[in-house]
């Protein structure tokens, strides 16, 4: 029996066919399977290469939607420059990303950034150094270069090859990120060496990379200096606003504290309409806003005083707008008080021109008068002064001749001589004359004191009894005294001057008898009032004050009152330079007087001295008269009034001297020059051509052993006692007697050098 044959074989299953007829179709289907095999295997591959493909379409999305995001997310440029470099590092699977920043104006690589694990490997590179390389190739072409592992570039010099050989030679990739034709920096991928070669795709995704990561650069930067506009925008506005408000806050404060207040005053028709007042107006005039609006005429009804002419005057000005000037003029504060005002109107008109009302400021300008009334005062007892000194020196010089020639007439009559009685009453009125000037000299402050710490209760009590014969017993006389009482600088005998003055004034004002009340009590000035009064410094003060209930004194008398020979005592009673005296006293002792009289209600003066430490120190007492020790040493008298030097001359050789004489400071200089044995030198201080002090320094330098003697009757200070090198000078007041100047010139001649 023949073998079954299975009718499911086919060919190329192993089975043989059974007979020859059916080869060739067992040779086709063999064909037809290979074929179809190549098929499924060329459409698998195809298919992988499709999903590869796909996979890398997709990452490079992914990596670009990485860079792209930053677009839309806030961020800062650090930040957002390394967000860059980790998607380029995970989109390519570098192992090493570097991002360098550059300012390309100022030649900077104004920063780095990396990922990948050798990132803390990376050395930073400098401008020149990036220039040299790849970068700077990538930068001047702008286009993507890929560099291949261990091949040398020919785009690097020797150095940075060497650099990069150093330290592995792999792949590296640098493409240029670029926007809109500004070059803004490069993006660097390298992987070690050996390890996966770059392609084509990822020179295309690097360079679609760094094309998104320019804009999402570029709108990081504008981001931040939006940012940075907006902060400072914000911190602008809160600092201009935290400005309006302190200025608001201090305009506040200005207004509710300044003693000026600004006015509106609103027109219709040439008729106020209403005013408008400012929270000065109560300090300035005692009513508030308030009054002024219930009023409209209060200002000029019951405020003006006597001055309604000159504000009338000033609205019609306003109004016509020929002038705006500022006026000054009284009104009467609600207290009664007059106040000197000035006013400065600033006219307000409409869009045609017409006077629609005028805004203002008004002014408390009392002090400020008051202040200029003692400048106007001070400069005028300054001008007077000057003349009373200069009349003063004149005029010592005339009472020297006429006491010193008297003196040295009555030496030469006998006690019963007839003539004598004549001269002495010459002497008489010539020492009162002496006493007239001394006045004058203590009014201009020129007169010659001897201050010394002292207080000013001792003087007081000391005067009492004096002043109480004085003024008789139809006057009462007191003092106060308060406790501790400081102390005070100035001449004592002046001080008694002033006193008897002010006592005689008193004494005058109160013929019918009265109350003279002396008070004496420390003061302390503070800066407050200091600055209302600028002649008087802040500190510590005495002040003594004399008042009487005498008959009080006008605004016209008080006006004139320093002034010397004015007077309102009848003809014979008075000279007129009793307040005077007190005056020139007062100013030269460094202190302050003023005085405060009412008609019918008395007078009082008072006087401020300012307190100086140390103990109380006395005036030097005079001795008693003695005849001049004479001598025999060589004078020179310098003098250009010829009566007096010829006084000088007469007087110093009766008393033994040998005398040269010299009428100016230039002969003296000549006789110095030839006569060697001068021991002292006379002068007059006031001289033609030559003061006294520089005469004794020129002559100190050619005579050192010679010894000086001033003498004037008129001097501006301590300081006219001393020449040009500081030395001091002895000095001799005029008018002078014969007899006082040999006293004087043999104690200057004792004086040890």
């Amino acid at each position: 029996m023949g073998r079954r044959q299975d009718p499911k074989a086919v060919p190329g299953d192993g089975h043989a066919p059974v007979d020859g007829s059916r080869s060739e179709e067992y040779v086709a289907a063999l064909a037809a399977r290979d074929r179809a095999e190549y098929a499924l295997r060329a459409s698998e591959s195809r298919y992988r290469q499709a999903l590869l493909a796909t996979q890398a379409e997709l990452a490079k999305s992914e990596a670009l939607y990485s860079v792209a995001s930053s677009l839309v997310v806030a961020e800062t440029v650090e930040a957002l420059l390394q967000r860059v470099v980790d998607a380029v590092a995970g989109a390519l699977g570098a192992e090493r990303v570097s991002l360098f920043a550059l300012d390309m104006s100022r030649k900077l690589v104004t920063g780095t950034y990396r990922a990948g694990p050798g990132a803390a490997e990376v050395v930073d590179l400098s401008f020149e150094d990036l220039m040299e390389g790849l970068a700077g190739w990538v930068l001047r072409e702008r286009v993507v270069t890929l560099s291949p592992g261990g091949v040398r570039d020919p785009r690097e010099p020797d150095h940075i090859h060497k650099r990069r050989r150093e330290r592995g030679h792999g792949p590296i990739m640098v493409a240029p990120i670029v926007y809109r034709d500004r070059s803004m920096g490069v993006i660097v991928a390298a992987n070690k060496p050996g390890g996966r070669e770059f392609q084509q795709p990822d020179v295309d995704l690097l360079s679609a990379m760094a094309s998104q990561s320019a804009i999402s650069i570029e709108n990081a930067v504008l981001h931040e200096m939006l940012e940075a506009a907006r902060s400072d925008l914000e911190e602008r506005v809160a600092h201009r606003t935290a400005a309006l408000a302190e200025s608001e806050e201090r305009y506040r404060r200005i207004t509710e504290t300044i003693t000026d207040y600004v006015f509106h005053v609103e027109l219709s028709g040439g008729n106020v309409v209403s005013t408008r007042h400012g929270p000065g107006c109560v300090a300035v005039t005692g009513y508030t806003s308030a009054d002024f609006d219930a009023d409209v005429g209060l200002w000029l009804d019951a405020v003006l005083l006597d001055d309604r002419a000159v504000v009338l005057e000033q609205a019609r000005e306003v109004e016509s707008n020929t002038r705006m000037r500022a006026v000054e003029y009284r009104i009467v504060r609600k207290d009664g008080a007059v106040r000197w005002v000035r006013s400065t109107p600033v006219p307000q008109c409409d869009h045609d021109g017409t006077l629609i009302g005028y805004d203002g400021l008004i002014q408390d300008v009392t002090e400020r008068r008051a202040l200029q009334e003692q400048l106007l005062q001070a400069s005028k007892l300054q001008s007077i002064g000057r003349l009373a000194g200069g009349v003063a020196h004149d005029f010592n010089n005339l009472l020297t001749a006429i006491l010193g020639n008297a003196e040295l007439a009555l030496l030469d009559l006998e006690p019963e001589h007839p003539a004598r009685a004549d001269i002495e009453e010459i002497t008489k009125a010539a020492e009162g004359a002496a006493r007239l000037t001394r006045q004058l000299l203590s009014f201009a402050r020129r007169q010659i004191i001897e201050p010394v710490a002292l207080d000013l209760s001792v003087v007081v009590d000391s005067s009492l009894e004096m002043l109480r014969r004085l003024l008789g017993e139809d006057i009462q006389i007191s003092s106060v005294c308060d406790d501790d009482l400081g102390l005070v600088e100035a001449d004592p005998g002046q001080l008694q001057q002033v006193l008897v003055n002010l006592s005689v004034n008193a004494r005058d004002a109160m013929p019918d008898g009265g109350h003279l009340v002396i008070e004496i009590s420390n003061e302390v000035i503070g800066e407050e009032y200091a600055t209302t009064r600028p002649e008087i410094a802040a500190g510590r003060y005495v002040t003594l004050a004399v008042t009487d209930t005498g008959t009080g004194m006008s605004d016209e008398v008080l006006s004139h009152l320093y002034e010397p020979f004015f007077t309102t005592k009848p003809q014979g009673r008075g000279t007129g330079l009793g307040l005077a005296t007190c005056h020139g006293i007062v100013k030269q002792s460094g202190g302050h007087i003023w005085i405060h009289s009412e008609v019918a209600q008395g007078t009082t003066v008072s006087i401020l001295l300012p307190q100086v430490a140390g103990p109380p120190g006395s005036a030097a007492v005079a001795p008693a008269p003695q005849p001049p020790a004479r001598g025999t040493e060589t004078i020179l008298v310098v003098e250009d009034e010829p009566s007096v030097r010829r006084l000088a001359v007469l007087g110093l050789r009766s008393n033994g001297y040998m005398v040269l004489e010299a009428a100016d400071a230039a002969e003296a200089l000549r006789i110095t020059a030839t006569e060697h044995g001068i021991a002292l030198v006379v002068s007059d201080v006031i001289m033609p051509g030559m003061q006294g002090p520089e005469l004794a320094s020129r002559l100190r330098k050619l005579r050192p052993d010679a010894k000086m003697l001033l003498t004037s009757g008129h001097a501006d200070g301590p300081e006219a006692f001393r020449d040009a090198d500081g030395r001091p000078i002895a000095f001799l007041p005029k008018p002078f007697t014969p007899d006082r100047l040999a006293h004087k010139v043999r104690a200057v001649l004792d004086e040890e050098a």
